[in-house]
């Protein structure tokens, strides 16, 4: 004999069982950087996006991710350096974090790792540059870019 539904679902009805609306903020963004802004060396191309926040009570977390080529030195090696930081953080946010070069029908290069962040620890550097040697990007029909311009998938999950 089977138990009545009642007794099956009485233990869903705690607030942590509400459904989710997926239409609402993402925890994933992409980000196009124009064949212009790769050749700008030296300038932070900010990039803003907001995440629904993992607690029950909904808040919207912002984040700032900042692309951007460097020379350390004169006539030296180019960097890419990618930075993530949180935005107005009054609580620490933990999350694993996924950044991926994507073409346009598979990825092609991925960078993954996780990060606590507090008020005093607010951003991460995100190491795309042991992925990606920058004179791939400006090869002659580069394959890391899609009709000029590079593709950035930004995947982060709160870590509960």
């Amino acid at each position: 004999m089977n138990p009545p539904l009642k007794a099956i679902f009485s233990d869903f009805t705690p607030s942590q069982f509400l459904l989710r609306s997926y239409t609402d903020l993402s925890w994933d963004n992409r980000i196009v950087i124009t064949n212009e802004q790769l050749y700008e060396r030296g300038v932070d191309h900010s990039f803003k996006i907001s995440t629904r926040a993992s607690t029950v009570d909904p808040q919207t977390w912002n984040w700032t991710l900042k692309f951007t080529i460097a020379s350390t030195v004169p006539n030296s090696h180019d960097q890419l350096k990618l930075n993530l930081a949180s935005d107005d953080i009054d609580h620490s946010r933990s999350v694993e974090y996924l950044i991926s070069v994507v073409g346009e029908r598979k990825i092609l290069r991925q960078v993954w790792g996780m990060k606590n962040f507090t008020k005093t620890r607010y951003h991460t550097d995100l190491d795309l540059q042991s992925k990606i040697n920058v004179n791939e990007l400006f090869s002659e029909n580069s394959p890391l870019l899609v009709h000029g311009c590079l593709h950035l998938q930004l995947n982060l999950r709160p870590i509960l």
